[in-house]
C-alpha cells in the first residue's frame, strides 16, 4: 500500500510536468513587487527683513508630516532636534511660510533653526543668524558762550545726528520757550558740525538767554541754555561852545546859579546848579565839584543831563573848572568852563565852553556894594505909570521892567496940591515909606533869581527936566528868609505919566 501511494504520487508529478511542457500557453510565475521608496523630509530657512524690534525668515519644507522651528538668542545654547520638536513652534508643512518674531530688543543677535519629520525620518534645517537693527541715535546739540560786547554775543553751537538745527535769544525771564517754538521761530544753523555764531543788535547792559534745538524726524532735543549780560556801553556827550547856547536861571539868590547849556544840534541839555559864596552878580572862577548844595559845589540834586524826549538823568561824580574874565567897561563876563561828569548810568558828559552867559551882566559902575542892581530895560518894556482901582489924588504907581521882565513897582504919594491931584507929572523930591510918602504896595518881583516881596523900606529921589526923569531907588525887602538891598538908577521918559 505504501508503494501504491508512492507510485501514484510520482505518476501524478510526471504527468503534470509532461503536460506543462507540451502546453501552448505555459503558466507565468508572478514576481513579488518591491515596496515604494520613502522620500526624506527637507526644510530650509532663508533670512528676511530685520527691523529695530523684529526679525523675519522664510521656511520651506517638503515631504514633511511635521515642521517645528525655534528662535534663540546668541548667548543661549543651540537646541538639538529633540528640543526643537518638544519646545518649538509648529509651522504648516510642505509649503513656504513667512515667520516673524517681534518685540525683540534692538541690536541683538538671534538664530533660527527648524526640524522636519516624515515617518521615522527627521531633518534639521540650516541655521540662520540675524541681528535686530541699531536704533537711530537721537540728535545732540550744545551751546558754548564765547564772548560779549555792548551789542553782540558770540557763541559756539555744536550738533550731531540732526536734520535741522535752530537757535534763538530772548531777554532773560521774558517768557518760557519750548523746543517747538525754537524750531518755529529760531534762526537756522548748519547741522552736524560746530559753528561760531555772533548775535548782533542787542541792547547794552541787558541780560539775555540763548537757546538751541536739534530736530531729527519727530525727535526734538533742546540744548542747555546759557545766560549772558551785554556790556554797558559808555557814551560820551560833549557840551561845546560850537553847539551849545548857555542861559542863566537864578533860583533863589546870587549865591545860586542855575546854568543851562542847550545843544540843539545834538538835542540834549546839561544843567549845572552852581553854588557860590559870597553873593555876586556872576558866579566866580574856581573848581566846582558835584556834591551838596553848598558854596563851591554843583548841587547833585539839581544838576542833570537830558536827551531829547527823555527824563533828566542825575550825575554820580565829577566837577567843572571855571575861569571868569571881567570886562567892566562892557559889563560882561567871559567864561571858560571845562570839566567831566559821570552820569548815574555810567555815561560821560564833558564840558568845553567859552563865551558869555545870557543873564549875567556886571553892575553899573557906582552901584553900592552888596546891593542887587535892578536895571530897567526900555528896549523891552519902557517904564510906565499904571492906574490902580483904589488910586487916590496925588498917587503915582510906576512900574519898571528889566531884561527878563522882572518888575519893580514904586507906589508914590505926592502932595495933591503940587501935582493937580495927580493929573500933572510926578513932582521932584524925595519919597520914602518911612516918611509916609510911599505905600507898602511898593514891591519887587524877580524872575532871575526868583524872589518877590513888598519892600519894607524904600527911598526914592526924583528929578525931572523937560519930561525926562531921573529916579534913584534905595530899598530893602525880605522874602523866604532872604533879605536883599535893592538899588536902581533910571533916566528917561515914563509912559502915561500925565493924564488928560
Amino acid at each position: 500500500m505504501k508503494k501504491s501511494l508512492l507510485f501514484r504520487t510520482l505518476f501524478a508529478l510526471t504527468a503534470a510536468l509532461f503536460l506543462g511542457a507540451c502546453s501552448d500557453n505555459p503558466a507565468e510565475t508572478p514576481t513579488p513587487a518591491p515596496n515604494p521608496p520613502v522620500e526624506k523630509p527637507t526644510v530650509t530657512l532663508t533670512a528676511g527683513e530685520a527691523t529695530l524690534d523684529a526679525l523675519s525668515v522664510t521656511l520651506v519644507s517638503e515631504h514633511t508630516e511635521l515642521v517645528k522651528w525655534m528662535c534663540y538668542a546668541e548667548e543661549t545654547p543651540a537646541p538639538d532636534a529633540a528640543t526643537i520638536l518638544r519646545d518649538g513652534t509648529q509651522a504648516e508643512p510642505n509649503r513656504e511660510v513667512e515667520i516673524t518674531v517681534d518685540e525683540l530688543p534692538a541690536a541683538t543677535t538671534y538664530t533660527f533653526v527648524a526640524v522636519a519629520v516624515a515617518g521615522n525620518e527627521q531633518t534639521l534645517s540650516n541655521r540662520v543668524t540675524m541681528t535686530t537693527l541699531e536704533p537711530e541715535p537721537d540728535p545732540t546739540v550744545a551751546l558754548e558762550f564765547l564772548s560779549v560786547t555792548e551789542t553782540t554775543v558770540t557763541f559756539r553751537l555744536s550738533s550731531t545726528d540732526a536734520e535741522e538745527v535752530k537757535w534763538i535769544y530772548i531777554e532773560k525771564g521774558s517768557r518760557e520757550l519750548k523746543a517747538e517754538q525754537v524750531l518755529q521761530y529760531g534762526t537756522s544753523a548748519d547741522a552736524n558740525t560746530t559753528v561760531e555764531i555772533t548775535a548782533e543788535g542787542l541792547k547794552d547792559d541787558t541780560e539775555y538767554e540763548f537757546h538751541a534745538v536739534a530736530a531729527a524726524g519727530e525727535v526734538l532735543v533742546m540744548a542747555e541754555p546759557f545766560e549772558v549780560k551785554t556790556i554797558k556801553e559808555i557814551r560820551t556827550y560833549a557840551v561845546t561852545s560850537e553847539n551849545a547856547s548857555v542861559t542863566l536861571y537864578n533860583t533863589t539868590s546870587y549865591t545860586n546859579f542855575y546854568v543851562t547849556f542847550e545843544d540843539k544840534v545834538n538835542n540834549y541839555t546839561f544843567v549845572a546848579d552852581i553854588y557860590t559864596a559870597p553873593e555876586s552878580n556872576y558866579f566866580p572862577e574856581g573848581e566846582y565839584a558835584l556834591g551838596a548844595a553848598e558854596p563851591g559845589n554843583i548841587s547833585k540834586s539839581y544838576t542833570s543831563f537830558t536827551e531829547q524826549g527823555g527824563d533828566p538823568q542825575k550825575f554820580s561824580e565829577g566837577s567843572i573848572n571855571v575861569t571868569a574874565t571881567l570886562n567892566e567897561k562892557q559889563r560882561t563876563v567871559t567864561y571858560r568852563i571845562t570839566g567831566q561828569l559821570t552820569l548815574e548810568s555810567g555815561h560821560i558828559v564833558t564840558v568845553a565852553y567859552r563865551g558869555e552867559i545870557e543873564g549875567i551882566i556886571l553892575p553899573k559902575p557906582g552901584a553900592p556894594e552888596g546891593y542887587y542892581t535892578f536895571e530897567p530895560d526900555p528896549s523891552n518894556l519902557a517904564p510906565k505909570r499904571i492906574t490902580r482901582n483904589d488910586e487916590q489924588p496925588g498917587q503915582y504907581t510906576l512900574r519898571f521892567y528889566n531884561k527878563d521882565s522882572s518888575e519893580l513897582t514904586l507906589d508914590i504919594l505926592a502932595d495933591p496940591a503940587l501935582c493937580e491931584n495927580g493929573n500933572a507929572g510926578l513932582p521932584a523930591g524925595t519919597y520914602s515909606i518911612a516918611a509916609g510918602t510911599m505905600t507898602n504896595y511898593t514891591n519887587i518881583s524877580l524872575y532871575s533869581p526868583y524872589w518877590s516881596c513888598n519892600l519894607s523900606s524904600c527911598k526914592v529921589e526924583v528929578s525931572c527936566e523937560e519930561g525926562v526923569y531921573s529916579i534913584a531907588v534905595d530899598a530893602e525887602g525880605t522874602s523866604s528868609g532872604t533879605t536883599k538891598k535893592i538899588w536902581m538908577e533910571y533916566t528917561g521918559e515914563i509912559q502915561e505919566m500925565v493924564r488928560e
